[in-house]
């Protein structure tokens, strides 16, 4: 991951073939003290996990895309859960005969290139764990 530009809290970050976009954003996070930060990203990607919430199971079920993908839109959030970078992520992307594919993001390698445009917030987001729900809110 590379940070292209810097401009005060908004970042334009490139990530490279091989690389783990939701790794790179904890590591990003981490090397530049975000508690807090919106993101959004375009690309290609040759491994992709993306999940499906069963609220009434209180889990997610995995979907493996092991094939390239146009990464068509990432919207997300970086807060904090128990003290470490949180990443919420959700994600569509197409298929070679252009169908498409979304879902909440667990995972995506990148294929040829991905460009995130990142805004840093003042103050911290925090997570805490829903026990009606099942997930980490906000």
């Amino acid at each position: 991951m590379k940070i292209l530009i810097r401009d005060g809290n908004y970042y334009f970050l490139r990530f490279d073939p091989g690389d783990e976009i939701i790794q790179g954003l904890i590591d990003f996070s981490n090397s530049e003290g975000v508690t807090a930060a919106s993101f959004t990203a375009i690309g290609a990607s040759r491994e992709t996990v993306i999940a499906y919430y069963d609220l009434e199971q209180k889990k997610y079920e995995d979907r493996v895309i092991a094939e390239d993908v146009e990464i068509v839109s990432v919207t997300g959030n970086i807060g904090r859960l128990a003290g470490k970078p949180a990443i919420h992520a959700h994600g569509v992307f197409s298929k070679r005969d252009c169908t498409t594919i979304a879902g909440h993001i667990k995972r995506i390698v990148v294929s040829a290139t991905c460009e995130v445009s990142l805004r840093k917030l003042d103050g911290t987001l925090e997570r805490k764990f829903n026990e009606k729900l099942g997930l980490n809110l906000l």
